[in-house]
């Protein structure tokens, strides 16, 4: 149903990028996706859940342990970031 108050909605300040390749064994990967991997503008984050995270988002008082990608050192890298035109 509907949401009851405020308290149920959460903040999710990334983006989330899947890119699935079906690469033959030898053959690189497309150049496009070399360039974003190595734009600086992305990060890898390996086994992300969006089930698990929301499970933990909203279930904090009964998970034991939080996801790896809810660490400070994962922040967004937008967050606090000074831009130079």
């Amino acid at each position: 149903g509907p949401l009851d108050n405020r308290s149920q909605v959460t903040q999710f300040p990334h983006g989330v990028l899947e890119v699935k390749l079906q690469l033959i064994s030898g053959t690189a990967m497309p150049e496009w996706v070399s360039d974003l991997l190595n734009s600086g503008c992305l990060r890898e984050m390996p086994k992300f859940s969006k089930f698990v995270h929301g499970t933990a988002m909203l279930k904090r008082d009964q998970v034991r342990e939080l996801p790896y990608w809810w660490s400070a050192q994962f922040m967004p890298l937008w967050a606090g970031a000074n831009f130079v035109e």
